[in-house]
């Protein structure tokens, strides 16, 4: 009998294999490692919701809140119901934008924000929220790399953007479609609309985004000659370089807002920003020049550099992105489950987020004891370590010895267990004094989550365990 060949449900084209020991292959894998963006994700970033001095807007409904009402036995119903009555509200909100806010710029089809209320708010000119919207939105479309390609005659407002990574682009788009458009840039001008009205901003520094840094800051001078600095980065990162007398309201209510958004399974950034006197940046950009231009240890010098600049900084608010699963990820991962295969996910998103992207894909279930591992010492790393131990011990036994160091799925051993350990803790736990803990916890649980790690850890993480399997 023969049968029909699997085809791509993109361009069918069949599935041809080229060799036929890969079954035997797979039987001998016990741990897959994988990223979490690109790999278990689209990549295709979506900005849903933002908040704004402590205002949340934002509709719709994430696959993470999704999967969070199963588990409490909550039934919102079908994902496609979900979209088709935010389709609605979509439409609803962009008849009021197109009637009362000039954004010659406005893609319909690509804006992903859906918030009634925002427009509105834009619109009311006694409303004590639109200075800060505006002010928030304008740092969207000037703190960024991003680069716009030129429209084309017969469509000379249709932009779109090219940028280093996908969440830029949604950011700046998010912008452009609130009515705040970045248009062109080049080393002496950008150029951006706010609410139809031209605005030219000059560039003085850009102080670029890595993964240690885990934010990213502009230095322009504004249409009033004065000098601002936008950043963007980790809530953690941004919130440690507040300014003192920051308004403490605003920043608890912003705090709820991102640990909605990252209950949620999205993806989130905290946006700030400080004026800057001339004498201050005068002095400050000669010492950034000599770090940029020094032959030794240049990378260090940058960013303490940088360091003197980014601090006293004032909330203007906070992002949240969604970036979906592809098409049959949990099916894929429950089946590895099923396989005995342990699965080791390592993600730069923030502990919360993963927890619910984890459960979302099938990753975390409900009958796993999840343990978290969070800790601000090498001492407090150790002894949630070792409890996580003690509690697997306690149900399962201790662990195994020899080469085989992990537990396989049997019908008696009925409970599971799964860690979540976020960047910092994982420093700690890769030290040699604690690696080998570490490592037997890992080992022992169904999945491991790392989140909040730099490529680095991602890399040391890997290490650890395949050289362990050798011995």
């Amino acid at each position: 009998m023969h049968e029909r060949p699997s085809l791509s449900h993109t361009d069918d084209t069949p599935c041809v294999p080229k060799t036929w020991n890969i079954s035997d292959d797979l039987g001998q894998i016990e741990y897959v490692f994988s990223d979490k963006t690109g790999t278990l994700t689209q990549n295709i970033m979506e900005f849903k919701k933002c908040s704004i001095q402590g205002v949340a807007f934002g509709e719709g409904v994430t696959e993470a809140m999704m999967g969070a009402a199963k588990r409490d036995g909550k039934d919102l119903g079908p994902m496609e119901d979900q979209e088709v009555k935010l389709a609605q509200v979509k439409e609803k909100m962009l008849r009021s934008m197109t009637s009362t806010i000039n954004n010659r710029y406005l893609r319909e089809s690509k804006m992903t924000l859906i918030a009634p209320e925002l427009p509105r708010r834009l619109v009311d000119q006694n409303d004590p929220l639109r200075p800060h919207i505006i002010e928030f939105f304008r740092a969207l479309a000037i703190c960024h790399s991003v680069l716009s390609d030129v429209p084309e005659p017969e469509h000379p407002f249709l932009l779109d953007y090219k940028a280093e990574s996908p969440d830029e682009a949604a950011l700046v788009a998010a912008a452009r479609d609130a009515g705040f458009p970045f248009i062109t840039r080049n080393t002496n001008r950008i150029d951006i609309e706010v609410l139809g009205n031209a605005e030219t901003w000059t560039p003085l520094r850009v102080l670029e985004f890595n993964s240690s840094r885990k934010r990213m800051s502009v230095i322009v001078r504004d249409p009033q000659n004065r000098i601002v600095l936008f950043c963007k980065g980790a809530d953690s990162v941004i919130y440690a370089r507040l300014v003192e007398n920051h308004d403490e309201t605003m920043k608890q209510a912003t705090l709820k807002d991102l640990e909605t958004f990252a209950n949620g399974g999205l993806r989130t950034l905290c946006v700030a920003h400080r004026h800057l006197s001339e004498e201050e940046f005068g002095a400050w950009a000669k010492r950034y020049d000599a770090a940029c231009a020094a032959v030794d240890d240049r990378a260090a010098e940058i960013e303490a550099a940088c360091e003197e600049i980014e601090h006293s900084l004032t909330i203007l608010g906070a992002t949240a992105l969604e970036d979906k699963l592809q098409e049959g990820v949990p099916e894929a991962i429950a089946t590895l489950h099923k396989a005995g295969i342990k699965l080791w996910i390592l993600t730069g998103d923030k502990l919360q987020t993963a927890i619910e992207i984890g459960y979302s894909c099938n990753l975390l279930t409900n009958d796993m004891e999840v343990m978290i591992i969070s800790a601000d010492s090498e001492a407090g790393a150790h002894a949630q370590i070792e409890a996580g131990l003690n509690k697997i011990a306690s149900v399962l036994g201790p662990p195994p010895t020899g080469r085989r160091k992990t537990l396989q799925p049997t019908q008696s051993n009925a409970a599971t267990f799964a860690v979540v350990i976020d960047g910092d803790s994982l420093r700690y736990a890769l030290q040699p004094s604690l690696k080998r803990l570490f490592l037997s916890l890992g080992t022992q649980c169904t999945a491991v989550i790392c989140c909040r790690v730099s490529p680095s850890q991602k890399a040391l993480t890997v290490r650890l365990v395949r050289r362990a399997q050798r011995l």
